[in-house]
């Protein structure tokens, strides 16, 4: 799950659609082109102008708007939206847990907006306990919310050290990419860390 509104409207006009719909008032030519993605500027001009031939934006001083008042907008302005919507209800179900996690977060390309029907929904969720049975049926929920599979890293804080160190590409993606929903991100890194000091690797010995 990435940017749902382009399975509905594809092309460079779901993405300045998706642009507009995400502020309120105007936006520039220039703002719009810098959160279509890797559109052309003439190509973003083309796209605007086609929308205003239909009449879901309005050229404005200053740039342009969705016209709210069309039929349509509510719905634009939901699937612009859905992703927010997703990690909302993902934060509700995980703060249900119990016990409580340490921390809980999407990544990947979800996170990154950049995802399609065909990818993953990454999750990663640290905690002193986690129970299967509530994550298993989560997953399930997301599948059945998106469409998507989703796939979970489950980590104990005690592991996040050894992880970190076997496994930096992962943790390279969470740095870059983590979208959290429950707890605060340094706990992740500032775990890891703490873990790495405690446990030198052998031979090596601390100054």
């Amino acid at each position: 799950m990435g940017r749902p509104i382009l399975s509905i409207t594809g092309g460079l006009e779901g993405s300045v659609l998706e642009a507009l719909a995400g502020v309120v008032g105007q936006l520039s030519l220039n703002d719009i082109h810098l959160r279509a993605g890797n559109a052309s500027k003439s190509g973003v001009r083309k796209a605007l102008l086609r929308l205003e031939t239909g009449g879901t934006v309005e050229r404005v001083l200053g740039g342009y708007q969705l016209n709210r008042e069309h039929l349509a907008a509510p719905s634009i302005i939901e699937l612009a939206l859905l992703r927010q919507r997703l990690f909302e209800r993902l934060a509700h179900e995980i703060r249900s847990w119990r016990p409580p996690v340490a921390l809980a977060g999407v990544f990947g390309s979800t996170a990154r907006g950049d995802g399609d029907e065909a990818s993953d929904i990454d999750l990663l969720v640290v905690g002193k306990s986690v129970a299967g049975d509530a994550l298993g049926e989560l997953c399930a929920s997301v599948e059945r919310w998106t469409g998507n599979v989703c796939r979970a890293v489950v980590l104990r804080p005690a592991e996040l050290p050894s992880t970190r160190r076997q496994n930096p590409e992962l943790f390279e993606a969470l740095r870059n990419d983590l979208v959290v929903l429950v707890g605060e991100r340094t706990q992740l890194f500032e775990e890891s860390r703490r873990g790495a000091k405690r446990s030198p690797q052998r031979g090596v010995h601390p100054r």
